[in-house]
Protein backbone atom coordinates (compact mmCIF):
# COMPACT_ATOMS: atom_id res chain seq x y z
CA UNK A 1 0.00 0.00 0.00
CA UNK A 2 1.08 3.28 -0.65
CA UNK A 3 1.93 6.01 1.56
CA UNK A 4 0.23 9.47 1.03
CA UNK A 5 2.99 12.20 1.40
CA UNK A 6 2.79 14.70 4.18
CA UNK A 7 0.88 18.03 2.60
CA UNK A 8 4.08 21.08 2.16
CA UNK A 9 1.35 23.42 4.18
CA UNK A 10 -1.59 23.22 6.65
CA UNK A 11 -3.95 25.44 6.61
CA UNK A 12 -5.99 25.87 10.18
CA UNK A 13 -9.33 27.11 10.03
CA UNK A 14 -11.25 27.96 13.14
CA UNK A 15 -15.18 27.95 12.96
CA UNK A 16 -18.49 28.55 15.29
CA UNK A 17 -21.51 29.55 13.31
CA UNK A 18 -19.67 31.55 10.07
CA UNK A 19 -22.08 29.81 7.73
CA UNK A 20 -22.01 33.14 5.61
CA UNK A 21 -18.65 33.58 5.76
CA UNK A 22 -16.90 30.10 5.59
CA UNK A 23 -17.62 29.17 2.06
CA UNK A 24 -15.16 31.86 0.96
CA UNK A 25 -12.97 31.12 2.87
CA UNK A 26 -12.32 27.67 1.46
CA UNK A 27 -12.48 28.84 -2.05
CA UNK A 28 -9.68 31.32 -1.39
CA UNK A 29 -7.83 28.35 -0.47
CA UNK A 30 -8.98 25.12 -2.88
CA UNK A 31 -8.10 27.87 -5.83
CA UNK A 32 -4.62 28.14 -5.44
CA UNK A 33 -2.56 27.49 -7.79
CA UNK A 34 -0.52 25.74 -5.59
CA UNK A 35 -2.05 22.56 -4.73
CA UNK A 36 0.72 20.47 -1.72
CA UNK A 37 -2.57 21.98 0.77
CA UNK A 38 -4.55 20.39 3.72
CA UNK A 39 -7.53 22.25 4.62
CA UNK A 40 -8.67 21.60 8.46
CA UNK A 41 -11.55 23.21 9.96
CA UNK A 42 -11.97 22.91 13.85
CA UNK A 43 -15.65 23.33 14.81
CA UNK A 44 -16.82 24.47 17.92
CA UNK A 45 -20.27 22.72 17.64
CA UNK A 46 -21.94 24.88 15.52
CA UNK A 47 -25.42 25.31 15.67
CA UNK A 48 -26.18 27.19 12.08
CA UNK A 49 -25.18 25.39 9.00
CA UNK A 50 -21.44 25.72 8.96
CA UNK A 51 -20.57 22.11 8.96
CA UNK A 52 -22.86 21.64 5.89
CA UNK A 53 -21.01 24.27 4.21
CA UNK A 54 -17.87 22.94 4.99
CA UNK A 55 -19.11 19.47 4.27
CA UNK A 56 -20.33 20.86 0.69
CA UNK A 57 -17.01 20.82 -0.51
CA UNK A 58 -16.41 17.35 -1.53
CA UNK A 59 -12.55 17.69 -1.32
CA UNK A 60 -9.83 15.36 -0.58
CA UNK A 61 -7.59 18.04 0.68
CA UNK A 62 -10.65 18.95 3.69
CA UNK A 63 -10.66 17.30 6.93
CA UNK A 64 -13.49 18.02 9.14
CA UNK A 65 -13.37 18.32 13.61
CA UNK A 66 -16.60 19.43 15.63
CA UNK A 67 -16.53 19.09 19.23
CA UNK A 68 -16.34 21.62 21.93
CA UNK A 69 -13.47 24.04 22.85
CA UNK A 70 -13.06 26.79 24.91
CA UNK A 71 -11.94 29.48 21.76
CA UNK A 72 -10.54 30.19 18.80
CA UNK A 73 -6.65 28.95 20.35
CA UNK A 74 -7.96 25.44 22.04
CA UNK A 75 -9.47 24.84 18.33
CA UNK A 76 -6.00 25.94 16.92
CA UNK A 77 -3.98 23.63 19.37
CA UNK A 78 -6.10 21.12 18.20
CA UNK A 79 -5.78 21.51 14.31
CA UNK A 80 -1.54 21.72 15.17
CA UNK A 81 -1.84 18.16 16.60
CA UNK A 82 -4.28 16.92 13.59
CA UNK A 83 -1.57 19.06 10.71
CA UNK A 84 -0.06 16.99 8.66
CA UNK A 85 2.16 19.49 6.93
CA UNK A 86 5.50 21.30 7.44
CA UNK A 87 4.35 24.63 7.18
CA UNK A 88 1.09 25.55 9.05
CA UNK A 89 -1.21 29.09 8.26
CA UNK A 90 -3.89 30.25 10.14
CA UNK A 91 -6.89 31.63 8.64
CA UNK A 92 -10.22 33.01 10.74
CA UNK A 93 -13.10 32.54 9.09
CA UNK A 94 -13.94 35.32 7.11
CA UNK A 95 -10.33 36.01 5.73
CA UNK A 96 -9.67 34.99 2.57
CA UNK A 97 -6.04 34.58 0.08
CA UNK A 98 -5.17 37.74 -1.61
CA UNK A 99 -4.99 36.09 -4.90
CA UNK A 100 -4.83 32.31 -6.86
CA UNK A 101 -1.37 32.36 -6.87
CA UNK A 102 -0.37 33.90 -3.58
CA UNK A 103 0.70 31.18 -1.82
CA UNK A 104 2.84 29.95 -4.71
CA UNK A 105 3.91 33.29 -5.32
CA UNK A 106 4.95 33.68 -1.10
CA UNK A 107 6.98 30.09 -1.25
CA UNK A 108 8.93 31.32 -4.13
CA UNK A 109 10.21 34.27 -2.71
CA UNK A 110 11.33 32.05 0.58
CA UNK A 111 12.65 29.24 -1.59
CA UNK A 112 14.00 32.00 -3.21
CA UNK A 113 15.83 33.36 -0.41
CA UNK A 114 16.18 29.85 1.34
CA UNK A 115 13.99 31.89 4.19
CA UNK A 116 12.41 28.38 5.05
CA UNK A 117 16.00 27.05 6.10
CA UNK A 118 16.74 30.18 8.05
CA UNK A 119 13.63 30.74 10.44
CA UNK A 120 10.64 28.60 12.13
CA UNK A 121 8.42 32.39 11.18
CA UNK A 122 7.83 33.58 8.12
CA UNK A 123 5.51 35.96 7.20
CA UNK A 124 3.60 38.70 4.41
CA UNK A 125 1.73 41.56 4.55
CA UNK A 126 -1.99 41.27 5.63
CA UNK A 127 -4.52 43.56 4.11
CA UNK A 128 -7.24 44.65 6.51
CA UNK A 129 -10.61 45.38 5.35
CA UNK A 130 -12.88 48.25 6.95
CA UNK A 131 -16.39 48.53 7.59
CA UNK A 132 -17.01 49.39 4.24
CA UNK A 133 -15.16 46.31 2.97
CA UNK A 134 -12.48 48.97 1.05
CA UNK A 135 -8.54 48.24 2.25
CA UNK A 136 -8.03 50.31 5.47
CA UNK A 137 -4.41 49.35 5.98
CA UNK A 138 -1.82 47.19 5.12
CA UNK A 139 0.31 45.83 7.92
CA UNK A 140 3.66 44.07 8.02
CA UNK A 141 7.03 45.16 8.51
CA UNK A 142 10.46 43.96 9.37
CA UNK A 143 11.03 42.21 13.07
CA UNK A 144 12.53 44.35 15.80
CA UNK A 145 13.77 42.72 18.76
CA UNK A 146 11.23 43.33 21.41
CA UNK A 147 13.75 43.29 24.31
CA UNK A 148 15.89 46.21 22.50
CA UNK A 149 15.93 49.52 23.85
CA UNK A 150 13.53 51.04 21.10
CA UNK A 151 10.82 48.37 21.98
CA UNK A 152 10.70 48.27 25.65
CA UNK A 153 10.46 51.89 26.16
CA UNK A 154 9.89 53.88 22.83
CA UNK A 155 7.82 51.45 21.32
CA UNK A 156 5.37 48.86 21.34
CA UNK A 157 4.51 47.52 17.43
CA UNK A 158 4.07 43.96 16.74
CA UNK A 159 4.94 43.90 13.04
CA UNK A 160 3.45 39.96 12.30
CA UNK A 161 0.21 39.77 11.11
CA UNK A 162 -0.64 36.24 12.22
CA UNK A 163 -2.93 35.50 9.26
CA UNK A 164 0.06 36.19 6.66
CA UNK A 165 2.23 34.06 8.65
CA UNK A 166 3.64 30.78 7.94
CA UNK A 167 4.86 28.47 11.25
CA UNK A 168 6.61 25.34 11.27
CA UNK A 169 4.56 23.61 13.21
CA UNK A 170 7.61 21.76 15.24
CA UNK A 171 8.88 25.44 16.71
CA UNK A 172 4.82 25.26 17.89
CA UNK A 173 4.75 21.94 19.39
CA UNK A 174 8.13 22.97 20.86
CA UNK A 175 6.55 25.42 22.85
CA UNK A 176 3.39 23.83 23.78
CA UNK A 177 1.13 25.67 21.24
CA UNK A 178 -1.35 28.48 22.22
CA UNK A 179 -1.71 29.59 26.40
CA UNK A 180 -5.05 29.12 26.73
CA UNK A 181 -4.91 32.04 29.89
CA UNK A 182 -5.13 34.37 27.03
CA UNK A 183 -8.47 34.99 25.13
CA UNK A 184 -7.18 37.74 22.41
CA UNK A 185 -3.93 37.75 22.03
CA UNK A 186 -2.33 34.29 22.80
CA UNK A 187 -1.25 34.67 18.97
CA UNK A 188 1.37 37.59 19.90
CA UNK A 189 2.48 35.50 23.08
CA UNK A 190 3.55 32.54 20.93
CA UNK A 191 5.52 34.40 19.19
CA UNK A 192 7.25 36.06 21.23
CA UNK A 193 8.27 32.65 22.82
CA UNK A 194 9.10 30.90 19.46
CA UNK A 195 11.50 34.55 18.73
CA UNK A 196 13.84 33.60 21.64
CA UNK A 197 15.12 30.96 19.72
CA UNK A 198 14.31 31.58 15.91
CA UNK A 199 14.10 35.56 14.54
CA UNK A 200 11.13 35.62 12.13
CA UNK A 201 11.45 37.13 8.80
CA UNK A 202 9.57 39.17 6.76
CA UNK A 203 8.72 38.45 3.34
CA UNK A 204 8.87 42.36 2.05
CA UNK A 205 6.08 43.37 -0.49
CA UNK A 206 4.23 39.79 -0.73
CA UNK A 207 0.27 40.19 0.43
CA UNK A 208 -0.87 37.00 1.25
CA UNK A 209 -4.35 37.15 3.48
CA UNK A 210 -6.82 39.96 3.01
CA UNK A 211 -9.07 40.25 6.65
CA UNK A 212 -12.64 42.32 7.50
CA UNK A 213 -12.65 44.36 9.66
CA UNK A 214 -14.04 43.09 13.48
CA UNK A 215 -13.19 40.19 15.99
CA UNK A 216 -12.48 40.09 19.27
CA UNK A 217 -9.51 42.10 19.06
CA UNK A 218 -11.19 45.26 17.56
CA UNK A 219 -14.32 45.19 20.07
CA UNK A 220 -14.54 47.84 21.98
CA UNK A 221 -16.60 45.93 24.73
CA UNK A 222 -13.07 43.68 24.78
CA UNK A 223 -10.55 46.83 25.01
CA UNK A 224 -9.48 46.35 28.50
CA UNK A 225 -9.78 42.54 28.23
CA UNK A 226 -7.04 43.47 25.52
CA UNK A 227 -5.30 45.76 27.57
CA UNK A 228 -5.08 43.53 30.38
CA UNK A 229 -3.79 40.42 27.95
CA UNK A 230 -0.97 42.88 26.97
CA UNK A 231 0.16 44.37 30.06
CA UNK A 232 0.26 40.40 31.53
CA UNK A 233 2.47 39.39 28.58
CA UNK A 234 4.91 42.16 28.42
CA UNK A 235 5.34 41.46 32.10
CA UNK A 236 5.49 37.80 32.06
CA UNK A 237 8.44 38.08 28.95
CA UNK A 238 10.71 41.09 31.01
CA UNK A 239 9.01 43.79 28.49
CA UNK A 240 8.30 47.48 29.07
CA UNK A 241 4.83 47.97 30.25
CA UNK A 242 4.37 51.66 32.54
CA UNK A 243 7.90 52.55 31.11
CA UNK A 244 6.79 51.79 27.43
CA UNK A 245 5.48 55.08 25.60
CA UNK A 246 4.09 52.66 23.54
CA UNK A 247 2.38 50.64 25.62
CA UNK A 248 0.94 53.94 27.47
CA UNK A 249 -0.22 54.97 24.22
CA UNK A 250 -2.18 51.91 23.68
CA UNK A 251 -3.93 52.06 27.16
CA UNK A 252 -4.60 55.43 26.52
CA UNK A 253 -6.19 54.61 23.16
CA UNK A 254 -8.14 51.20 24.39
CA UNK A 255 -9.56 53.18 27.95
CA UNK A 256 -10.86 55.70 25.13
CA UNK A 257 -12.48 52.78 23.00
CA UNK A 258 -14.29 51.01 26.17
CA UNK A 259 -15.72 54.18 27.69
CA UNK A 260 -16.95 55.52 24.31
CA UNK A 261 -18.86 52.48 23.44
CA UNK A 262 -19.52 52.06 27.53
CA UNK A 263 -21.56 55.61 27.49
CA UNK A 264 -21.87 56.73 23.85
CA UNK A 265 -23.51 53.54 22.70
CA UNK A 266 -22.23 50.67 20.23
CA UNK A 267 -23.37 52.50 17.22
CA UNK A 268 -21.87 56.04 18.26
CA UNK A 269 -18.53 53.99 18.68
CA UNK A 270 -18.38 51.99 15.73
CA UNK A 271 -19.39 55.54 13.88
CA UNK A 272 -16.59 57.14 15.27
CA UNK A 273 -14.09 54.33 14.37
CA UNK A 274 -15.54 54.06 10.91
CA UNK A 275 -14.52 58.11 10.89
CA UNK A 276 -10.78 57.13 12.03
CA UNK A 277 -10.32 54.47 9.22
CA UNK A 278 -11.35 56.69 6.45
CA UNK A 279 -8.45 59.17 7.53
CA UNK A 280 -6.08 55.85 7.68
CA UNK A 281 -6.61 55.19 3.60
CA UNK A 282 -4.78 57.48 2.78
CA UNK A 283 -1.65 55.99 4.70
CA UNK A 284 -2.43 52.83 3.44
CA UNK A 285 1.25 51.29 2.05
CA UNK A 286 3.00 53.12 5.50
CA UNK A 287 0.57 51.75 7.63
CA UNK A 288 2.26 51.57 11.20
CA UNK A 289 2.04 47.89 12.59
CA UNK A 290 -0.49 47.35 15.93
CA UNK A 291 1.00 48.12 18.99
CA UNK A 292 -0.10 45.62 21.93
Amino acid sequence: MKTKTPPFLSVIIATFNVEKTLGLTIESILSQSFEDIEILIIDGLSTDRTLDVARSYRSEKISILSEADIGIYDAWNKGVRRASGKWILFLGADDKLVAADSIQRFINSCESNHLFDQSDVVYGDLVVLGNDAQPMARIGSDWRNPWGFEQRFLTSSFPIPIMSTFFKKSAILKEGGFCLDYKIIADIELVIRISKTTRPIYVHDRALTVMGYGGVSTNPHRALTLLNESFKVRRKHALGTLTNFGFLNLAFRQITKYFAAKYLGTRVSSYLITVYQRGKKRKLQSQRPPTW
